[in-house]
């Protein structure tokens, strides 16, 4: 039997679209091209967004802890009203009803994930929920590995999630437009 780990933005939660306008919201007043910011944000999402920033040549080293946190403190009004993607919610509630075992794994706060969990996946029961807390979504990953003893399908949405997965050995399953297969 498999067990199944999805990815939290983007992929449980409809939250992309708002941080990646936050993002260039942000980085605009920095003096950066809004279609710049644009693709820069899709092809680096799924990273921690400090992680993402870090790859900003534009921005100075001294700059970024201080747009890391400003996104941090937004994005939580952000995750507040997050809702479920229907689809994927429809696919999570099918493969709990068959006994599977589900995992998240987030750069996520876990109190801002474990809330929306709450209120949007309510009639599932996660074996393993992991935010930010927990480490990279590698460490989470492999928290919930070292707790089953079954395959491990990474469900996500980003690039990032993609080469994760392989680097994990992972099966993956895509769910997003984003991915960019002639990138690997």
């Amino acid at each position: 039997m498999r067990a199944y780990i999805f990815d939290y933005d983007g992929t449980l939660v409809d939250t992309m679209p708002a941080l990646e306008t936050l993002a260039v919201e942000i980085l605009h007043r920095r003096g950066l091209d809004p279609e710049t910011i644009s693709i820069w944000y899709r092809r680096t999402s799924g990273m921690p967004f400090k992680d993402q920033v870090e790859h900003l040549k534009e921005i100075a080293p001294a700059d970024r802890d201080e747009i890391v946190a400003e996104f941090q403190e937004r994005k939580t009004t952000i995750q507040a009203t997050a809702l479920a993607i229907v689809e994927i919610r429809d696919l999570v509630l099918m493969l709990a009803k068959t006994g599977v075992l589900l995992g998240v794994c987030s750069s996520t706060e876990n109190l801002y994930l474990r809330s929306a969990l709450d209120r949007e996946y309510s009639d599932v029961s996660f074996a393993y929920v992991g935010g930010i807390e927990n480490g990279s979504k590698r460490n989470q990953i492999q928290q919930f590995l070292d707790l089953i003893n079954q395959t491990l399908v990474f469900v996500g949405d980003s690039q990032y999630d993609l080469q994760l997965a392989a680097s994990l050995d992972l099966d993956f399953l895509s769910v997003s437009a984003l991915l960019d297969l002639a990138r690997l």
